[in-house]
């Protein structure tokens, strides 16, 4: 009875414990909770499909709202918050506890064992006697009943216990370089992990840079349509006192007034901008889009000829900087390796072995010590052809490594060489835009002095207004391109930070 009710508490035990993970879907495992009904539907979320934590802390310390947030600034906050940053900083410690790992075969191996069993036997034997009777048994604990004359058998049961802690040791003396050249080539994909850990910074900066000038470019832009707005209303002004003075027409005033409510929308539609470009600032930096910032705002730019270097010593410096170039030349060191690796596959291996421990039995009796001792010479003969498809695979992976990096290196001679024409672009473009805007300005204030004198119609004025408009509006894009061509350059040139002959430019 109590064996009986032994069994069923651990039976209740049991479902108990596996109720905490088990559900309908181990038998259901296409119902609505788990699935959507058909393809056309959507999926309905469960309470516990929802139980995720907010990671996004709407109360993120940023600089105030009365401190404008430097392009470094936003560079170290998103770099500190990007997730991208986060998963390959992750990879690169994998790789390193990899590498890290490969070389314990160099040591070797110590394993402390304890072992206790216990064994319950039964036996049977017979026995006869020629009279009288007897019962008991010789060993153990049995039963049986010896009559005169007649044979029965008993059952023994033996109980026996061993336990025995040991010491093991493996080491293995020679391998002919397999593990050294499986350890070396974990090293070169340690350092492959790291260097496109610094290409995703890198990536991240060009983003940040990216939105932080486009930014810049909208508020710049806002700045030229409220320009606009103003220059507008004077034209309105001026028509409006000729039609005053007699001197002009209404038709001369709806003009003006239309290209002013031409103005105002283009300012309306640029604020919507500025707002669309900040927050893909912020959530890009890692923090919630409405949160009330400020920007330091870059107001001119004045590069020199000079600033712009030469093509040859381009590709020299992104050669021996470019994370993604360097990184994957570790890949194909590392892919070399492992060919060799495969090749010493098929030779000798040396191991010794040693098991080292003390044997206790029932009774209290023991061994004393015991040990096993051998040397293991372990020579590959044939193993299906195994060893040298292994051998063509590793050399396929070689050579698509190769293939790899020499199409980066295209990649980054095609980078560079862009980089640099879109700066020699910028360069002449910002330039001219500068003329264009003082020209337009000047060319819009004769037209409005000679109008006020009667001298020319109102379309004249309307139109220098717009060639000042447009000016404006094409200044602000130069400037962005310029900057943004200092940032693209720096990007593909692969450095952290800007070289030396551009980097006065992004201070």
């Amino acid at each position: 009875m109590y064996k009986q009710i032994k069994l069923t508490s651990y039976c209740t035990l049991l479902l108990l414990c596996s109720g905490c993970y088990m559900n309908k879907a181990i038998v259901q495992p296409w119902s609505a909770d788990y699935t959507p009904d058909s393809q056309s539907d959507y999926w309905t979320p469960t309470k516990r499909s929802k139980l995720i934590k907010t990671q996004v802390q709407l109360d993120t310390v940023v600089p105030t709202e009365n401190d404008d947030l430097s392009l470094a600034e936003i560079i170290n906050i998103g770099l500190s918050n990007n997730t991208a940053t986060q998963q390959t900083w992750a990879q690169a410690k994998f790789a390193a506890a990899t590498y890290g790992q490969t070389q314990s075969s160099a040591l070797p191996s110590v394993k402390l064992m304890y072992e206790f069993f216990r064994t319950r036997a039964a036996s049977y034997s017979t026995a006869f006697s020629a009279g009288g009777s007897a019962t008991g048994a010789d060993t153990g604990t049995g039963s049986g009943t010896v009559s005169q004359g007649v044979s029965t058998g008993a059952v023994f049961i033996e109980t026996f216990n061993q336990w025995d802690p040991q010491l093991q040791l493996t080491y293995t003396l020679f391998d002919f370089g397999k593990n050294s050249a499986a350890a070396n080539a974990a090293r070169q994909a340690m350092f492959f992990a790291d260097f496109m850990h610094n290409r995703t910074i890198q990536d991240v900066v060009q983003i940040l840079s990216s939105d932080y000038y486009d930014a810049i470019y909208q508020r710049q832009l806002l700045d030229a349509t409220q320009a606009n707005v103003i220059t507008g209303m004077t034209t309105l002004d001026a028509a409006q006192v000729g039609l005053t003075a007699g001197t002009v027409s209404i038709s001369d005033v709806l003009q003006a007034q239309t290209t002013l409510f031409q103005f105002q929308i283009s300012n309306v539609e640029q604020q919507q901008n500025v707002v669309m470009s900040t927050s893909k600032l912020l959530k890009d930096m890692g923090l919630p889009a409405n949160l009330p910032v400020n920007i330091e705002m870059i107001s001119d730019a004045n590069p020199k000829e000079e600033d712009i270097p030469s093509l040859e010593n381009l590709l020299v410096y992104a050669m021996q900087s470019r994370p993604d170039f360097l990184a994957q030349g570790a890949d194909l060191r590392s892919k070399e390796l492992l060919v060799k690796k495969a090749q010493r596959e098929v030779l000798p291996e040396f191991i010794y072995n040693l098991d080292f421990g003390k044997t206790y039995f029932s009774g209290g009796v023991n061994d004393k010590y015991d040990y096993v001792s051998y040397f293991n010479l372990s020579v590959p003969l044939f193993s299906g052809y195994y060893y040298r498809n292994n051998i063509k695979q590793a050399q396929a992976q070689r050579d698509l490594s190769e293939a790899n990096l020499k199409d980066i290196e295209l990649v980054l001679v095609q980078q560079v060489t862009d980089a640099r024409n879109f700066m020699i672009v910028s360069f002449n473009a910002l330039g001219f835009s500068k003329k264009y805007l003082t020209s337009a300005d000047q060319q819009y204030q004769v037209a409005l002095a000679e109008y006020k004198s009667g001298v020319v119609d109102v379309l004249t004025v309307i139109s220098a207004q717009n060639y000042l408009a447009d000016a404006r509006a094409t200044y602000a894009q130069s400037l962005k391109n310029w900057f943004e061509s200092l940032a693209n350059l720096t990007y593909a040139l692969g450095a952290s930070t800007p070289p030396s002959f551009i980097k006065e430019e992004l201070q």
